[in-house]
């Protein structure tokens, strides 16, 4: 019987629940799948696995195989998925349709250009809609996705040799802080350190998805998936997740951390102000999931005035953010 039934039929608490789902987290965990209907092309054979004595021997949804980006694109409605904006005074809506739409023409553009399943791609750029466009059409192929913060310098190098891209994503410039942030004029240096970065596409040229006659061939996802999920604040070494494994570090705890703990869901709006080398963004881009609105931010709000911040958070009705300092 899954816990939800018992727990309106005999008044336990929610400490009971946190209880129950420690005591019996297989169960937890596969009623967690079922609740949220994970997408999958093959089903498990058991939730969980002993491999060993320690807590962390233990082998998720033996037999299960999916696709991070088909879960995450699983809304293709007319509701709202992106509100971006940025300190430019730039607005603009993105509906779950038309963002399905982008990254299809993003995954065509990547397999025209080469791109197949294993390869990496790194990102390096502000907080932007493409760079969920990149990431999703990176997943559905089941290749590697990540990057620097676009504020660093030198610490570029550095993690552009631990991730040996073979493409490099790029914009122009931003503006942070009422900053001017040129990033072209770093993209050479980059691209000329890096011999494994065959390709270097700035993220408005991706049309070259489409074909002779217009259209864009469908998305097909490919049933692995494995993604760079890094925090790139530091000079340390990213954690790179891929494989199987990210089922149980990434998909399953954002629906459990953001679904139940935090209750997000289609009436939700998140106000995202972390770009891509920032854990945070990666989380930011799991709620999509929950059919729940995404305020991309582009830049930093803060300190722009005195009431910015919480001026935004009214003007776009936001119900939820994190931050990290």
């Amino acid at each position: 019987m899954p816990y939800d039934v018992k727990l309106s039929t005999d008044g336990r608490t929610y400490w009971h629940f946190h209880d129950w789902s420690i005591k019996n987290y297989p169960q937890f965990w596969e009623e967690l799948w079922n609740f949220y209907g994970v997408i999958s092309s093959k089903p498990y054979t058991q939730p969980s696995r002993k491999k060993g004595d320690r807590i962390i021997d233990v082998e998720w949804f033996p037999g299960a195989e999916l696709n991070y980006a088909e879960n995450i694109l699983r809304y293709r409605d007319d509701g709202v998925a992106l509100i971006c904006v940025d300190e430019d005074g730039n607005e603009e809506n993105v509906t779950f349709a038309q963002m399905f739409e982008e990254v299809k023409l993003y995954a065509a553009a990547f397999k025209r250009s080469a791109f197949r399943r294993g390869d990496r791609v790194a990102c390096y750029m502000s907080n932007r809609r493409e760079a969920i466009y990149a990431m999703l059409a990176a997943a559905s192929i089941g290749a590697m996705f990540g990057g620097p913060l676009p504020f660093t310098g030198k610490a570029v190098a550095a993690i552009m040799d631990i991730m040996k891209p073979k493409f490099l994503i790029s914009i122009d410039r931003f503006q942070f802080n009422k900053d001017e942030i040129d990033i072209l004029e770093r993209l050479p240096e980059i691209a000329n350190e890096q011999d494994c970065i065959e390709k270097l596409l700035l993220g408005r040229i991706l049309g070259r998805g489409r074909a002779a006659d217009g259209s864009v061939p469908d998305l097909v996802f490919e049933q692995f998936h494995s993604i760079i999920l890094s925090s790139l604040t530091s000079h340390q070494a990213p954690q790179v997740y891929q494989g199987p494994r990210s089922l149980s570090r990434t998909l399953l705890p954002l629906l459990r951390d953001f679904g139940l703990h935090c209750n997000l869901d289609r009436n939700s709006v998140t106000l995202a102000m972390q770009p891509v080398g920032w854990n945070l963004w990666n989380l930011y881009v799991g709620n999509l999931m929950l059919g729940s609105s995404l305020l991309l931010y582009d830049g930093l709000p803060c300190f722009l005035s005195k009431t910015a911040f919480w001026d935004i958070m009214d003007r776009y009705k936001v119900t939820f953010t994190l931050h990290s300092h």
